[in-house]
């Protein structure tokens, strides 16, 4: 639904398709930016699927965004840096799937 060009009317397709629950931010880049649009997703849902904030949810921010977004459920990968006990550190870091910063010493650090 985030790619939709009106993600709250993509709620209703999911809802005549059966879909269940949505994960979404909102069609932004974060759940923080999106909430006012999560918040009307939920309104159209109408409790006939269940709106999963997503997308920069933390710690720290889940239950405001949960608050603004009115959304039923949060969901984060609450990542945090973790050092490595590796002995090799290939020149080039090889990225497992996040964007990431930094350089070699930090291959695991994510944005």
């Amino acid at each position: 639904v985030d790619v939709a060009a009106d993600p709250v009317a993509a709620v209703e397709a999911c809802v005549r398709c059966g879909v269940r629950r949505v994960l979404s931010s909102g069609g932004a880049p974060d759940a923080t930016a999106g909430a006012a649009v999560l918040r009307r997703m939920v309104a159209a849902a109408g409790g006939r699927l269940t709106v999963a904030a997503a997308g920069g949810l933390s710690e720290g921010n889940a239950a405001s965004i949960a608050a603004a977004s009115g959304a039923d459920e949060v969901h984060g990968s609450l990542r945090c840096v973790q050092g490595s006990a590796m002995l090799h550190r290939p020149e080039t870091p090889v990225y497992m799937g996040s964007q990431k910063v930094h350089g070699r010493e930090t291959e695991f650090e994510t944005k």
